[in-house]
């Protein structure tokens, strides 16, 4: 029988999330390239760094949490200081409904919340 310890299975975890954190910058790169009010480097990886870390108490899948953070930055301007106003804490806070909904929510209520736009 094939036992894993929890050393190694630290090992594992610790590869998955520096994978997903390389592919997600790539990604918010590429979205930054496309339209995102320039930002360096540095400044996005701060920002993304940022968004995990508040993503977190919404979100556990990588799509939910990549999609979280593309929404933040391309549509309320990322992070800048303050947690994002009680409304939307409320979407995202939903923990009943699934986390792909709560996106489409929060999408929905910035839309009516900057007039449609």
């Amino acid at each position: 029988m094939l036992v894993i310890r929890d050393e190694q299975m630290a090992v594992f975890r610790n590869q998955l999330e520096g994978d997903f954190r390389r592919r997600l910058f790539e990604r918010l790169k590429q979205v930054r390239d496309d339209g995102l009010p320039a930002l360096t480097d540095d400044r996005l990886s701060e920002q993304m760094e940022r968004g995990l870390r508040s993503g977190r108490r919404f979100f556990s899948t990588e799509r939910d949490l990549a999609r979280y953070l593309e929404i933040v930055l391309t549509r309320m301007g990322g992070w800048n200081g303050d947690d994002h106003p009680q409304p939307a804490i409320d979407l995202l806070a939903s923990l009943a409904v699934p986390g792909q909904r709560r996106l489409d929510h929060l999408e929905i209520w910035l839309g009516k919340a900057r007039g449609g736009r």
